[in-house]
């Protein structure tokens, strides 16, 4: 069964999944690769994935059964020694002197972000774009600029004391971790149980 996440949900979300999968379906070979969201349609529809966990608003394509799995809470985040940081609320125009770390393009959230800045009509002072969570944790950590991220990717850091999440007084990000599928290809009955687990799991609620 090949697998397609996103990192946050592969890192976060999908090693619980698995570890229930694996108890009832030990003998299934599983591969799992991570992609930006946007590439998953492609290789669905190209049969070099199966399923694939994505992280986005709203998936308008026809060919694909989408189920959400969970609303996911995005956060706005920045070291306690950043100049955010000193600020009661943070609104859009806050970035406009500010470098904004963000990932890369390809990535589910990344279009609402810019979007809402847009529509605000606010230029950051900079961007620094990566293509790993994990390097926009560090950087954000470092002090390097402010992120708005999934907060299950920065729980730990906001609990440890290394990151801040700020008062978010802007518009709202609606995004959910959603598995999604072919509609017209078979799914073997190894595939049916893991949509079905990951349905259901309690972790995800």
């Amino acid at each position: 069964m090949n697998i397609g996440a996103a990192e946050t949900v592969c890192v976060y979300r999908l090693p619980q999944i698995l570890t229930e999968y694996r108890k009832l379906y030990p003998l299934v070979e599983i591969r799992v690769q991570t992609e930006s969201c946007e590439h998953f349609f492609e290789l669905i529809k190209a049969s070099s994935i199966d399923i694939a966990l994505v992280l986005t608003d709203t998936i308008k394509s026809p060919e694909m059964a989408v189920q959400i799995l969970h609303d996911e809470k995005m956060t706005v985040v920045a070291s306690p020694l950043h100049a955010l940081a000193q600020k009661e609320k943070i609104r859009p125009h806050d970035f406009a002197d500010e470098c904004l770390i963000i990932t890369l393009p390809g990535c589910g959230y990344r279009p609402l972000i810019l979007s809402m800045l847009k529509e605000n009509n606010v230029k950051p002072g900079a961007l620094m774009e990566l293509s790993s969570i994990g390097a926009i944790r560090q950087c954000t950590i470092c002090g390097l600029g402010a992120a708005i991220l999934p907060k299950i990717a920065v729980k730990d850091d906001i609990e440890r004391g290394k990151l801040i999440e700020l008062d978010w007084d802007g518009p709202a990000f609606d995004i959910k971790t959603q598995l999604i599928y072919h509609r017209e290809k078979w799914l073997t009955p190894a595939m049916r149980a893991f949509i079905e687990l990951a349905s259901q799991d309690p972790i995800l609620a």
